[in-house]
């Protein structure tokens, strides 16, 4: 598709079966004119991923829109719209700006991901962009399709409010890398502190907007550090009548986000946790227990850690990635 004043259809999805015949039609294109009326391509750009286009969302496979543009949209207020509205469908935008793109612009589209986000100073700068191109689209393509993924994050009095917001901010861009549905990845959470509390259960919310609206509204209640508590506290989340998949084969994943030492033993919990079959990821900001945080992921592939909360977001696509690699892992015999 090329969008000039108005959008212009070139070829569908379902048009060309070979990588030959795309490759022919995009030699025969012809140079653009006009306006830049990005917003409006944008929404007419949805349809190609409709079935009767040859889309195919509902065989899970990867939805991606890919947008090159070397100039300021003539529609920058249309951009937000569109932009949503893609990935509420489950499209994942990349976005690849030349010369005078906008790069706020490039942003908008891309959902304010970085990590889909390409800018190059020139035309022929094209030649070389397109094995990192190809490596972000790798990633984003090889991601799990379903999953039981439960975070379990940490609401003590030590974290201030701001950082608290920049922690739910963080919960809810990981969410948004991956596809909530019933049947693909289900999501959970509790908070903890001195104490337990739930949030949501693994059959409760089957949209990502459900779980990101949760998460945005949950209030901090402060007090303690108690992990271990949590940890096994956490476990009735994996049952089959909270929603977990685990008897269907489905990887049980567990986000442990905290800012402290636990106040209780952590090491036997996190290993009657494991030993159901759950992997566990930690991720621990500021003036950590490294140790301890080993002691309950069992390894340190799936440790992260950072200086403060604002640095969160640097790791995002690395948690993201780690957890896409999990596989279902073997139940243990009970201690």
């Amino acid at each position: 598709m090329q969008k000039f004043m108005a959008p212009k259809s070139i070829f569908t999805l379902k048009d060309f079966p070979s990588k030959r015949e795309v490759l022919q039609a995009i030699a025969a294109l012809s140079s653009p004119y006009g306006d830049t009326y990005t917003g409006k391509a944008l929404k007419y750009s949805l349809q190609y991923f409709n079935p009767e286009n040859g889309g195919r969302a509902a065989q899970q496979v990867p939805q991606i829109l890919m947008v090159i543009t070397d100039g300021d949209a003539t529609d920058p207020n249309n951009l937000e719209e569109p932009s949503v509205a893609l990935r509420d469908a489950g499209i994942n935008v990349f976005s690849i700006g030349v010369e005078g793109a906008n790069k706020k612009q490039l942003e908008i589209m891309a959902g304010h991901e970085s990590s889909r986000v390409f800018y190059v100073d020139n035309f022929d700068a094209l030649e070389t962009l397109h094995k990192n191109i190809t490596h972000v689209l790798c990633n984003s393509t090889n991601c799990l399709t379903a999953a039981d993924l439960v975070f379990l994050v940490d609401q003590s009095g030590s974290i201030s409010s701001d950082d608290y917001s920049l922690m739910k901010k963080f919960t809810i861009d990981v969410v948004k890398s991956f596809k909530v549905s019933e049947a693909l990845v289900r999501v959970g959470l509790a908070q903890f502190s001195s104490t337990f509390q739930p949030e949501f259960y693994l059959n409760q919310f089957y949209t990502e907007q459900a779980v990101s609206k949760h998460i945005f509204d949950m209030q901090q209640l402060g007090g303690g550090t108690n992990i271990g508590l949590a940890l096994d506290s956490i476990r009735d989340y994996f049952e089959a009548a909270r929603g977990s998949r685990k008897s269907s084969g489905v990887s049980q994943n567990l986000v442990l986000i905290t800012d402290g030492e636990s106040q209780d033993d952590v090491e036997d919990a996190a290993d009657r946790l494991r030993a159901l079959g759950v992997e566990v990821f930690a991720i621990g900001i500021g003036d950590v227990h490294d140790l301890e945080l080993l002691q309950i992921t069992g390894t340190p592939e799936r440790l992260f850690t950072v200086q403060n909360f604002g640095s969160l977001e640097k790791i995002k696509q690395k948690v993201v990635d780690t957890i896409c690699k999990s596989k279902p892992q073997d139940v243990k015999s009970e201690f």
